[in-house]
């Protein structure tokens, strides 16, 4: 009972909720796991939307970055050199700036993405699903948290400003927890090397095996080996052919316009 009021005292409570939530995140997921497919479909979604954030996140902070702060900053250079200097030398003057403006910012465009990305790559994300990573890391920040504040001594709280520990908790559990997170996910890389390829017609033919509970003319998935890793695509399949989760098919037709595959069953 003690144990239950410590960690949703107001001081804990942030980090608690953290974890109940992953923990209930993945209840869920081993739910969907036993053939609930409107589940399956909900947190599949929820875990591509991670990954893709982050992938976004890191293509965006580049991308984002050199694109539109260059061009900004080359507009706003060129419109207040022509109203400010004579015609003569506005060509100088533009150019000049704009060359060395656009170099500035694209080296720290690229400094900072570069920076970003040895930030999430140290964690393994893009490597590791993203969902697991984050699961891990909500694990040892609790933990940190909670070690932090049952042990750490009580002339440090009236030492530090009230906001200045849970703040100071925060930074350390973070930092802690960003560091086991990285050491402990680095051995599961392996297990999750992973093949990205849409619209190849070179599938047809192959034969794959249903993931889903079933397979409609406007709902399926299944799985197949491409080398050493695992392929989850679209399929789509007539009523009559009566796919269900387990069955091996053949993939006949492949559909550029939706990116889903046709089967039949074997």
């Amino acid at each position: 009972m003690e144990f239950l009021q410590f960690i949703f005292d107001a001081a804990m409570f942030p980090y608690t909720a953290l974890l109940l939530l992953m923990l209930l995140y993945w209840v869920v997921v081993m739910l969907g796991a036993l053939d609930m497919e409107f589940l399956d479909g909900l947190f599949g979604a929820a875990d591509g939307a991670v990954d893709g954030a982050v992938e976004g996140a890191v293509e965006g902070v580049v991308e984002g970055a050199v694109e539109g702060v260059v061009e900004g900053a080359v507009e706003g250079v060129v419109e207040g050199a022509a109203e400010g200097v004579v015609e003569g030398a506005v060509d100088g003057v533009v150019e000049g700036a704009a060359e060395g403006a656009e170099g500035a910012l694209e080296g720290a465009a690229e400094g900072a993405g570069s920076a970003f990305r040895a930030v999430l790559c140290f964690i393994n994300l893009g490597q590791v699903p993203a969902t697991l990573v984050l699961s891990v890391l909500t694990i040892f920040m609790w933990f940190e948290a909670y070690m932090i504040h049952r042990y750490a001594p009580v002339w440090l709280r009236d030492w530090l400003p009230l906001l200045a520990f849970p703040i100071a908790v925060f930074v350390v559990s973070f930092l802690v927890a960003y560091f086991l997170t990285g050491v402990s996910t680095r051995p599961l890389r392996r297990y999750f090397r992973h093949v990205t390829q849409h619209g190849h017609e070179h599938l047809v033919g192959s034969i794959c095996k249903v993931r889903s509970r079933r397979v409609t003319p406007a709902i399926g998935r299944a799985e197949l080996t491409v080398g050493d890793s695992f392929l989850t695509i679209d399929v789509r399949a007539p009523e009559t052919e009566e796919l269900t989760k387990r069955d091996e098919a053949v993939i006949v037709e492949y559909d550029k316009a939706s990116d889903t595959y046709e089967l039949r069953k074997l």
